[in-house]
């Protein structure tokens, strides 16, 4: 084999390593920009309070939060125009 081989072999494997760290970091930056607009939204409509007297403090704590799907599809919603606008240049 030729040394450019070997090279072209490592330069695929650091494509693939940085492919895969890309697909994280977009995750993450979707899941960060659902949180912030999550938190923007519940800064001005937040939950409403049970007044049931029968009514557990404990679930209705759990009952009040957002779930990470909610989140994350927030997010992606969000991102989405950006993705096809990237996907477009590309």
């Amino acid at each position: 084999m030729q040394n450019g081989s070997y090279m072209e072999a490592w330069l695929f494997i650091i494509l693939i390593i940085a492919s895969m760290i890309g697909v994280v970091v977009i995750g993450i930056g979707v899941v960060v920009l659902g949180t912030v607009a999550i938190k923007f939204y519940r800064k001005f409509r937040p939950f409403e309070e049970e007044n049931s007297s029968g009514f557990s403090i404990s679930i209705s704590h759990h009952v009040q939060r957002d779930s990470f799907f909610k989140i994350f599809i927030v997010g992606l919603v969000l991102a989405s125009p950006v993705f096809y606008l990237v996907y477009l240049s590309i």
